[in-house]
């Protein structure tokens, strides 16, 4: 479901933005720009506001949701495809299998620091950086189980595909 939410957000900011922000943006200026947030993590590029409508950077949103930007330099046409959606089922299968070992090896990481901490024979600065690595496991955690939901949707999609 998130999934197609995604896709049609970002279809109707294609389809309704990039045909009329060609001819128009010639001698506007920006009015503001604004940060985007993916999945709680914020984007390297800013969302833009030109007389009031805000355009979204297509490529880096799209890619932080698991898919594939081209350009069809012919048709003039961006398609944005899901990168799992080209994997058999069982590439699928191996994949979710491995990403779900991976997860809950880190997490593993994350409770053994933890009670390194909750001991209190660290030294501060060895406190510090592990809580540090802690933050960028957690992180890494979160993006990774985003990427392990569109496993999950595009397995059951092909199994769909298969049942009609």
């Amino acid at each position: 479901m998130k999934k197609y939410i995604i896709g049609a957000f970002i279809g109707s900011c294609l389809m309704f933005s990039i045909q009329a922000a060609a001819d128009s943006w010639t001698g506007k200026e920006v009015q503001g720009t604004f940060p985007v947030y993916v999945n709680g993590k914020e984007l390297d590029v800013p969302a833009v506001v030109i007389d009031g409508n805000s355009f979204l950077p297509v490529r880096k949103i799209s890619e932080s949701v698991n898919y594939n930007v081209n350009f069809d330099d012919k048709k003039k046409v961006v398609r944005l495809d899901n990168i799992y959606s080209r994997l058999t089922l069982e590439e699928l299968q191996i994949n979710l299998k491995q990403s779900e070992k991976t997860i809950t090896s880190r997490k593993g990481n994350i409770g053994l620091w933890k009670l390194e901490i909750e001991k209190g024979n660290l030294t501060e600065e060895a406190k510090q950086t592990k809580l540090q690595r802690i933050g960028m496991e957690e992180e890494l955690i979160r993006t990774m189980e985003s990427n392990k939901e569109s496993i999950i949707q595009t397995i059951m999609e092909k199994q769909n595909e298969t049942q009609q």
